[in-house]
């Protein structure tokens, strides 16, 4: 993160913000519908990303922990990532970005 802005690695934000995009869809959908924004379903992975995180940081009280908590490492994993172990994340989220382009599709694409 950057700005406070997801930007890349690490990858564990992206997976948290999807949770809590999970767990509170309706309220987000619904506030973006009363905005006249349309659905975050069809934004590209960043922009997404981003509006949820924004969502979220207007609905904590305490930002900083927030954050802290967001972008805490995996417990019981160290984060000292190889060119390896980098080149396989991004190959992960490729392939996530790519469920999420299907997905979008299926959303668009009645029937």
């Amino acid at each position: 993160m950057a700005g406070r802005r997801v930007v890349g690695p690490p990858y564990e934000v992206a997976v948290r913000l999807t949770a809590i995009a999970a767990d509170h869809w309706e309220a987000i959908d619904g506030e973006a519908a009363l905005r006249g924004i349309g659905s975050y379903l069809e934004l590209p992975p960043v922009r997404f990303y981003n509006a949820i995180l924004s969502w979220c940081l207007k609905h904590v009280k305490d930002t900083d922990r927030f954050m802290a908590k967001l972008t805490a490492p995996v417990p019981g994993r160290v984060r000292q990532a190889s060119d390896e172990d980098l080149q396989r994340e991004r190959e992960d989220f490729a392939a996530f970005a790519s469920a999420v382009g299907m997905h979008q599709q299926t959303v668009k694409s009645p029937g």
